[in-house]
């Protein structure tokens, strides 16, 4: 049988070819440590960065990217997260990312370690709001007029905001 006109037989293709460049943004915020071996989840506008390795010693943070006005967060967690780990998988379900797996190292003989446990964090509006909160603190440390705060104050002011202080 032979289909005529069909809308499935048809290719469009642009007139134009889409150049692709490399950019490098100015960041804001305190990036994490160096690193290998971590995971980084697309979680709607930012990047999730957890755990892996600093080539010493396995790693337990969590940082987060807002792509969209590239700031750095570290933000501050409820509830116990996993182990120091490298290797592991990360999955974004939903809102909630989970944490699967890994290995780091044990805390009596600093033997190696291989996880088959799964960690979920709720990355829903709780933390969107907390996180949107501390980056308008952050800008307005910044950017305020009103005091003379030199670049290492404000990012020393930003890291107290960021740990709770």
């Amino acid at each position: 049988m032979r289909h005529r006109g069909s809308p499935l037989r048809k290719l469009h293709a642009a007139s134009k070819p889409v150049k692709q460049t490399w950019s490098q943004p100015t960041i804001k915020g305190t990036p994490p440590a160096p690193r290998d071996s971590h995971s980084c989840t697309n979680v709607g506008d930012n990047l999730f960065v957890f755990g892996g390795t600093d080539g010493m010693n396995t790693l337990k943070d969590l940082h987060i990217l807002d792509t969209s006005s590239h700031t750095w967060i570290s933000p501050s967690i409820r509830g116990e997260g996993p182990e120091a780990r490298e290797g592991h998988s990360a999955a974004l379900v939903g809102k909630r990312l989970f944490i699967f797996g890994g290995c780091g190292k044990s805390l009596d003989d600093d033997e190696e370690v291989y996880y088959n446990d799964l960690f979920i964090l709720n990355t829903g509006a709780n933390l969107a709001t907390n996180l949107k909160r501390q980056k308008q603190e952050y800008e307005a440390i910044i950017s305020s007029s009103e005091t003379d705060l030199h670049e290492n104050e404000a990012e020393s002011k930003w890291q107290e905001l960021k740990d709770g202080h």
